[in-house]
């Protein structure tokens, strides 16, 4: 799915755990079949939307066009690592038709993104909060980890650019 890489991309995340969306009447989940295989039993769960109960259809996300589902101003969810469960509200803004380009462009950004497997929401605040202070106990045990992870504790607008292009060239629909 192009939206995934372009958020894994954008976050400088490495694609390495499930994702989902949750877009009207289904979920499109993971990568590939063998994991839809694999948690297929999510395909037994209902969950409700407002009084009713509905059942969702969990679905290859190579496989289905987001774009499909949305229009200007809606908003979906979109949950990377379901141990860490990092959920973005993604927000449909605008539809440019005549987009010059076949791949994505970041406009903005500010700061470092929350490097992978720290631990979900509870664990960054944490990892802050550490690196801040060299007398902390964990301290040195965590720089050598973000050393090893390669993390950057700053967010670099042309690099994300560089890699947006060359990574994520995609076809441009036929009208």
């Amino acid at each position: 799915n192009a939206l995934h890489r372009v958020i894994q991309y954008s976050m400088g995340w490495y694609n390495c755990h499930l994702y989902q969306f949750e877009l009207p009447n289904e979920l499109i989940l993971v990568e590939t079949s063998d994991e839809v295989e694999e948690y297929s039993w999510m395909n037994q769960l209902s969950t409700f939307d407002g009084n009713i109960r509905t059942k969702k259809t969990y679905r290859v996300s190579k496989n289905v066009k987001v774009d499909k589902y949305v229009k200007v101003g809606q908003v979906i969810p979109y949950i990377y690592d379901m141990g860490d469960y990092w959920e973005h509200l993604i927000t449909v803004e605008k539809i440019i038709e005549d987009y010059p380009h076949v791949y994505p462009i970041c406009l903005e950004g500010e700061g470092a993104c929350p490097p992978e497997d720290c631990g979900g929401v509870v664990g960054y605040l944490d990892l802050l909060e550490i690196i801040e202070n060299p007398a902390h106990e964990e301290y040195e045990t965590l720089m050598e980890w973000l050393e090893e992870s390669q993390y950057d504790t700053s967010f670099d607008l042309e690099e994300t650019n560089w890699w947006m292009k060359e990574t994520l060239k995609l076809k441009r629909p036929k009208k």
